[in-house]
């Protein structure tokens, strides 16, 4: 199912300090790949908090509809959006990579056969098998991106938000990532990439949105 992100006259404002946004309002549309780009410190990842109901609006609300034309509860965000956040270590699950995408698959929902064979082939994509017992202390920075995105490679169906999923990527991965996003957007349930090297990914968005000081938004003819 495809998901819409709709943001209603939102601000917010981190506790003690002044308004990141105020009164936005931002349609994140159905099936479509969404560029968010902007510079440093306007509030990026924090909109891809509030996106994913990790943070919650001082002012406003944040509709997310599903293709059904139904509005997602609380409890059903996650089981439709899938985020990877700018500090992978938020992504981690599990103490290794098996146990991680272990975790992400969720017991029970699978037998450990049909578990491991999602699990060998995503590891496999990104170079990880041999890493399969290692523990994720021990991994390198481009490591651990790669297991991040081996997790959210599991749940194509889903709306993704990726915030700046290129960070710490060799040109291989790159090319890898690159090649999963329009993979992605050939699942016609829609994509939001959140970074500020937008020349990556400028050929696989529908919409580029940059972001300004004080929340303001313009939208890229």
């Amino acid at each position: 199912m495809s998901i819409s992100v709709e943001f209603r006259d939102v601000s917010f404002a981190y506790p003690g300090q002044a308004l990141l946004f105020q009164r936005l309002n931002l349609d994140l549309a159905h099936a479509k790949t969404v560029l968010l780009t902007g510079e440093n410190g306007l509030g990026k990842s924090t909109l891809a908090a509030l996106a994913t109901g990790w943070l919650k609006p001082s002012q406003g609300q944040i509709l997310r509809i599903g293709s059904d034309g139904q509005k997602l509860s609380a409890q059903d965000i996650c089981q439709h959006i899938t985020p990877l956040w700018q500090q992978t270590v938020l992504n981690l699950l599990g103490a290794n990579p098996k146990q991680d995408l272990r975790l992400w698959l969720r017991a029970g929902l699978l037998t450990e056969q049909q578990a491991q064979i999602l699990i060998e082939s995503a590891l496999d994509k990104w170079d990880l098998v041999k890493k399969l017992a290692t523990p994720v202390w021990e991994l390198s920075a481009g490591e651990l991106k790669c297991l991040a995105l081996a997790g959210i490679s599991l749940f194509p169906r889903r709306y993704w938000i990726l915030d700046e999923p290129a960070a710490n990527l060799d040109q291989r991965h790159l090319g890898r990532l690159l090649d999963m996003l329009d993979y992605k957007r050939e699942q016609d349930t829609g994509l939001l990439i959140i970074t500020h090297q937008p020349a990556l990914f400028r050929d696989l968005a529908d919409e580029v949105i940059s972001l300004l000081p004080e929340g303001r938004i313009e939208l890229e003819g």
